[in-house]
């Protein structure tokens, strides 16, 4: 794949070249990819944790993936709550289903 898509770079011209790049990422992709335990959700402006800290982005989370979209403590969204309220509004749980969402 490296020889395929990069051989018109100068760092990969020749097979030493590619061979070298193929070991050097593999000793980097030998370590543990998180160095925290911190469980939490890596949105577009932190990581949340699951004490709803927000957090500056840091590789020592582990994380391979950055939500689109960027976490706000106070989001507002009337319509979605009339939605639920119209769906499981008697039911005797309804409290519970909001907060799991």
């Amino acid at each position: 794949h490296i020889s395929d898509e990069y051989s018109n770079l100068p760092a990969c011209r020749r097979y030493s070249d590619i061979s070298q790049i193929v070991k050097l990422m593999a000793n980097r992709l030998a370590g543990e990819l998180k160095s925290v335990a911190l469980i939490g959700v890596n949105f577009a402006n932190g990581f949340l944790t699951e004490d709803m800290v927000l957090k500056p982005h840091s590789p020592e989370y582990g994380c391979t993936y950055v939500l689109p979209y960027r976490y706000q403590e106070d989001s507002r969204c009337p319509l979605f709550l009339q939605m639920l309220d119209d769906c499981w509004g008697e039911d005797p749980d309804y409290g519970d289903k909001v907060m799991a969402l």
